[in-house]
């Protein structure tokens, strides 16, 4: 089922119950545990690859040692209880590895995976979406909307 991910780009739940003649409840089962593992990345309705750029990412090859040590320095200023904005990107993917230490955060970001990598820390941040159209190539929320709610944070 992975391999088709990859393959395809995109599947539905639908299109994988027919292929492989099964249950969509099996198929979302199986989805949830290929995500789990790291193998695609579950959307409504049916499941897409990951893309290279956010293996690359989360295996840190696409993370230089410049992006590495911004990063760092930029976490260096960041303090308990602080409540900062994360937008999308290989730096901020960096930082957000830093940030496991600090207690109290709210965060707000633009990006879904910005918000699944600070679900994933410890510290548990509390986490805030600006909303706005879903742009599909930077997968982030962008237009006026997303802008006004950064305004007002």
């Amino acid at each position: 089922m992975s391999n088709l991910v990859s393959e395809l780009g995109e599947v539905s739940v639908d299109e994988l119950a027919q292929k492989f003649e099964t249950s969509e409840v099996t198929i979302r089962k199986d989805l949830a545990s290929l995500e789990k593992n790291g193998q695609l990345l579950r959307r409504y309705g049916g499941a897409i690859a990951i893309p290279k750029e956010v293996i690359h990412e989360e295996l840190g090859a696409n993370v230089s040692t410049r992006k590495l040590s911004l990063a760092k320095a930029a976490a260096s200023l960041i303090r308990d209880h602080n409540r900062i904005v994360i937008d999308s990107g290989s730096t901020t993917a960096a930082l957000i590895q830093q940030l496991n230490d600090k207690r109290g955060l709210v965060v707000m970001t633009n990006s879904l995976h910005v918000a699944n990598a600070l679900n994933e820390l410890e510290s548990e941040p509390t986490l805030l979406m600006t909303g706005g159209t879903w742009d599909t190539h930077s997968e982030s929320f962008q237009g006026k909307v997303a802008e006004s709610v950064l305004r007002a944070y």
